[in-house]
């Protein structure tokens, strides 16, 4: 299972995923600042699991969690890379425009910008900003990012 995978499911089960420890994903309920499963990103086979299962949606979520920490850890990270095209922006020279990221901050510019990141991993993906995520597609295949299959 691919985080970017785990981490859709997980938030449409009601649970927000904390990225940004490089040791581990931290999952709590929404509308709680507990942290009810943890997810080591250097290990695998190894997660913590604080939750009384009361709700379908609850047991789904571990046997989720289960899923990631049996997934070898080469195989969590997905392969496919998207750029962000802003639809009707062009420079005056008639260039596309593009999101682009530099030092964690996001920009505009055309393609050919010296600074920064204009090419996105599915994991870079959980960073940039949502509001973004409907124009950013694959660059191989086309396919809108939001539009990837998510399977339980």
């Amino acid at each position: 299972m691919k985080y970017t995978e785990f981490i859709k499911n997980m938030n449409s089960l009601g649970f927000s995923v904390e990225i940004g420890n490089a040791e581990t994903l931290i999952c709590k309920r929404v509308n709680s600042d507990t942290a009810v499963i943890s997810i080591s990103k250097i290990f695998e086979n190894s997660m913590g699991i604080n939750i009384a299962t009361c709700t379908l949606n609850e047991t789904m979520a571990i046997k989720l969690a289960t899923k990631l920490a049996m997934t070898p850890l080469n195989d969590r990270i997905g392969s496919a890379q998207y750029e962000i095209m802003l639809p009707n922006l062009l420079t005056s020279a008639e260039n596309r425009q593009y999101i682009t990221e530099y030092k964690g901050y996001y920009f505009v510019s055309a393609p050919s910008s010296q600074y920064g990141k204009r090419i996105f991993s599915e994991y870079d993906m959980l960073n940039v900003p949502k509001e973004y995520h409907i124009f950013a597609k694959d660059i191989e295949t086309g396919e809108p990012y939001m539009a990837k299959g998510v399977s339980l």
